[in-house]
């Protein structure tokens, strides 16, 4: 677990900083969150959620915790709904990926509205992240799958 930590933050900041779309990417970290979540089981899935959430709180300027809470809250919300919907197939993750992005990107966008009383994100992340997240998501499952289970 900790080499997937390791990678996904050296990854997420590559991308970042090499491959954004008009100041958008495909936010590495939370799919990986997510496919955590849905693949390696409630406790691994919600502390690798909590630290990643953690590792995007400190490396930006918003809300301290917030990412955090919005990581912990959507691993929680995606082991619930992986026992009512089928994570194995592909255009399954992408949907999941979708629904799980926008909620938590709303979500934070709430919480941040609530404490900090600041808009964070402006509408165009809040509208295509999910797709791009969407995108990358049946990818990034095959890889902590694989590295799953050569490890188990």
């Amino acid at each position: 677990m900790v080499m997937i930590y390791v990678v996904t933050v050296m990854l997420h900041w590559w991308l970042m900083t090499h491959v954004a779309i008009w100041g958008m990417s495909p936010n590495l970290v939370f799919i990986s969150a997510f496919s955590c979540a849905a693949l390696l089981g409630p406790v691994a899935g919600i502390i690798m959620s909590f630290l990643w959430g953690l590792y995007i709180d400190i490396l930006g300027i918003g809300l301290m915790g917030g990412y955090a809470l919005t990581y912990t809250l959507a691993a929680y919300f995606v082991f619930w709904f992986k026992q009512h919907m089928d994570v194995v197939s592909p255009f399954s993750q992408a949907i999941m990926a979708w629904i799980v992005s926008f909620v938590a990107l709303a979500f934070y966008q709430i919480i941040a509205v609530i404490f900090a009383h600041d808009v964070v994100m402006k509408w165009p992340r809040l509208i295509f992240e999910p797709f791009l997240n969407a995108a990358i998501a049946p990818f990034v499952f095959a890889v902590i799958r694989g590295i799953r289970s050569k490890n188990l």
